[in-house]
């Protein structure tokens, strides 16, 4: 998210980490005030044990609670806290005391926003005013966003074939395993009733009750956790093709404003040189 998505934690960009020095020996109050731990704190009430920390190696608990955001411009974060601390009482058994609402401290961040500005609208004036060198150059350019087409396109390819395997095991769960497994159920169910020997009988039940358990897990798992997956490949995928979709629109924009802003450039100079001739 920080490197490919292009986002800012807000606790790290107002709260760097120490590391020179690590800090040690921190205090749990301490650990949240200077560290941003939120999860797995002595000071919650519903922590059953408490995390060392990854960095100061103290019993502290861990920071687990994040607010991202695009820092831009028009967008800055001037404050960041850990809130939601208070133990209030009504929560759990009447004996239980007071309790924290969570497992988990929230964060609360604050922001300062201007006027969006868009940055590829601002791009033709700049463009008009460099020479034709620049703006031939800055025709393969696109406004920055931390996810190029390419890797947009990577991802995308990554998450077809994953969803093209998910698909597989629906099918082979839904259409292959259940419907196998269920049909040798009722065989089974029909030859019990035809075997005499009580050993052969009991050997069927072990295979009946093996067999009707397993149809009903494939067909859950298939029916639900495959749907599911499924629907969750197709919705992620839907998303990254519309930013990809946007990011070739943009980029087609800028190179066709490019495109015209240079014709402008060479019909102008054309006109300055048909005028000094016709002065001479």
């Amino acid at each position: 998210m920080l490197k490919q998505g292009g986002l800012t934690d807000t606790w790290i960009r107002l709260h760097p980490e120490p590391r020179n020095p690590i800090p040690s020996g921190l205090t749990p109050e301490e650990g949240v005030s200077i560290m941003g731990v939120t999860c797995d704190t002595p000071l919650n009430s519903w922590s059953k044990h408490t995390w060392l920390n990854y960095l100061t190696n103290d019993p502290i608990g861990e920071r687990l609670d994040y607010i991202f955001f695009r820092e831009t411009p028009e967008m800055v974060c001037t404050s960041v806290d850990v809130v939601v601390r208070d133990r209030v009482s009504g929560i759990g058994a009447p004996s239980s005391g007071a309790k924290n609402l969570s497992d988990h401290f929230g964060v609360n961040a604050k922001f300062t926003l201007k006027p969006a500005v868009y940055h590829f609208q601002n791009r033709t004036p700049a463009v008009l005013q460099a020479d034709s060198s620049t703006s031939i150059s800055a025709t393969a350019t696109t406004p920055e966003t931390g996810l190029s087409i390419d890797l947009l396109e990577q991802v995308l390819l990554v998450l077809n074939q994953h969803k093209a395997k998910a698909e597989g095991r629906f099918n082979l769960e839904l259409k292959v395993i259940f419907p196998l497994m269920l049909i040798g159920t009722l065989g089974l169910i029909i030859a019990y009733f035809w075997i005499k020997p009580q050993w052969a009988a009991f050997i069927v039940a072990l295979v009946l009750s093996g067999l009707s358990a397993g149809w009903i897990v494939h067909f859950l798992y298939g029916f639900l956790y495959g749907g599911e997956t499924l629907s969750s490949y197709t919705n992620t995928i839907q998303e990254v093709q519309t930013v990809l979709d946007y990011k070739l629109l943009s980029e087609k924009k800028t190179t066709v404003s490019i495109a015209g802003a240079s014709a402008s450039r060479t019909s102008a100079s054309s006109r300055q040189g048909r005028g000094g001739l016709i002065q001479k």
